[in-house]
């Protein structure tokens, strides 16, 4: 299961990489693509440990499973602690995103990149909202 999850993050992470690296222009900073970046990392590393905790289960390895828990321990630990730290300062960044969204705006006709950022988060919600509304 370790194994599976690992990949999904780790293909999460590549797909935004892809399909939504616009998204870094209309915040004005590098912190979209910073996260992107660690859950590249992490899904690639839960992916990696879990291949050896299976290893060492199918090979009856005592160290191998011994480390394998202590590794996932800490990752459950670390990630205990940033989803504690995401929900206490949940407001502030999406205080800090919109005011940079609003900065961005202003740029709008003067700088192509942000020009074309805004014009595809324009297509994307309204794509998606139509769908939204097509549903019900």
């Amino acid at each position: 299961m370790f194994q599976i999850g690992g990949v999904v993050v780790l293909s999460i992470g590549v797909w935004t990489i892809v399909d939504k690296s616009f998204i870094n222009e209309l915040l004005g900073t590098n912190l979209f693509i910073g996260a992107v970046y660690i859950l590249i990392a992490t899904g690639a590393l839960v992916a990696f440990i879990a291949f050896f905790g299976c290893l060492g289960a199918a090979k009856e390895i005592k160290c191998m499973l011994l480390m394998y828990f202590m590794i996932v321990f800490i990752i459950f630990v670390t990630m205990l602690v940033g989803g504690i730290l995401g929900y206490v300062f949940k407001e502030k960044v999406q205080v800090t995103m919109e005011q940079e969204m609003q900065s961005s705006l202003k740029m709008y006709t003067t700088d192509p990149d942000i020009q074309k950022a805004w014009d595809v988060t324009q297509t994307k919600v309204g794509s998606t909202s139509d769908h939204l509304t097509s549903l019900h």
